[in-house]
């Protein structure tokens, strides 16, 4: 199934909207959750898009779960804000080495693709890592994050890219992590560009506790990091990347040694490598993990 717009909220009678219905977070979820049940059945869904709203059919519900701009349907929020691009000022073949399908652009610049967002490779100046990152809706920083506008130019080719496979079997993100040495403030920050927080964790001794707090930038999850109590003034930064492999043991024999021993992750059920960045030249600390359960 192909489809410029986002990605699938919900389930309505077919119709064109030039508005976005309401659909609450709870209703949505729970009326997802049924359809998953509807295998073989003709189904109808609600995509979204930039500037309308479009239903389409799908024969099966499994195209669906692997559907470009698709989520995880239990789990996920309305995807006004889904994370489209993440400028690295990194090396690509490096990335490449570590098999990433790296392609060009006509202007020559460098990226690939997971999932729906765009890796875009610059060369500057500034510090090796993160440049930017751009999300629909967001046009300014964060709590000194540099999320950045995406020329309209750019947005129908970011909303139609197509699913890439790489030859080390990585398939999207799971998760991107910001550090901060203020959790209320960078928290704060979040909401007023109406990015609500999800969950909250705490863990640590209780006189050094470290607060994680989850949002969604559409399908992909944003981690806050820092210490419950505020530390500083210092702003916050992106610091790293979770991505999914949809073959964990090809891609631990595509990484090699550039990758620590396989080991049980935090959540239950899944499993967490770690690539060694510092010794294969690239600047953003990445752990690679096996699939939800």
């Amino acid at each position: 199934m192909k489809s410029p717009h986002g990605r699938v909220i919900g389930v309505r009678r077919v119709k064109r909207f030039t508005e976005e219905p309401v659909l609450s977070r709870k209703n949505t979820s729970s009326i997802l959750r049924s359809t998953c049940q509807w295998f073989g059945k003709n189904l109808r869904f609600l995509v979204t898009g930039v500037h309308q709203i479009d239903l389409v059919e799908a024969l099966e519900i499994s195209p669906l779960l692997s559907y470009q701009k698709g989520c995880y349907l239990d789990e996920m929020g309305e995807n006004k804000n889904q994370l489209l691009q993440i400028t690295l000022n990194e090396d690509p073949d490096v990335w490449e080495s570590v098999g990433f399908r790296v392609s060009q652009l006509e202007n020559g610049d460098s990226f690939f693709t997971l999932g729906s967002v765009r890796f875009l490779f610059v060369t500057s100046d500034e510090p090796k890592g993160f440049s930017s990152m751009g999300a629909l809706g967001l046009g300014e920083p964060i709590d000194s994050l540099p999320f950045k506008a995406i020329e309209p130019a750019d947005m129908e080719q970011l909303l139609s890219l197509s699913a890439e496979t790489h030859p080390n079997a990585i398939s999207r993100i799971d998760h991107v992590v910001v550090t901060t040495s203020d959790c209320d403030r960078s928290t704060s920050a979040f909401h007023n560009a109406g990015i609500q927080s999800q969950r909250i964790r705490t863990f640590g001794e209780q006189k050094n506790l470290v607060r994680q707090t989850f949002f969604w930038l559409g399908n992909v999850i944003l981690e806050l990091v820092g210490p419950d109590t505020r530390s500083g003034d210092d702003p916050a930064i992106f610091w790293g990347l979770a991505f999914v492999s949809s073959d964990i043991k090809k891609t631990l024999s595509t990484l090699g040694d550039s990758c620590t021993p396989l080991k049980e992750a935090v959540q239950t059920g899944r499993r967490i490598t770690t690539l060694k960045t510092r010794d294969i030249g690239i600047s953003i600390p990445i752990a690679i993990m096996t699939p939800h359960l």
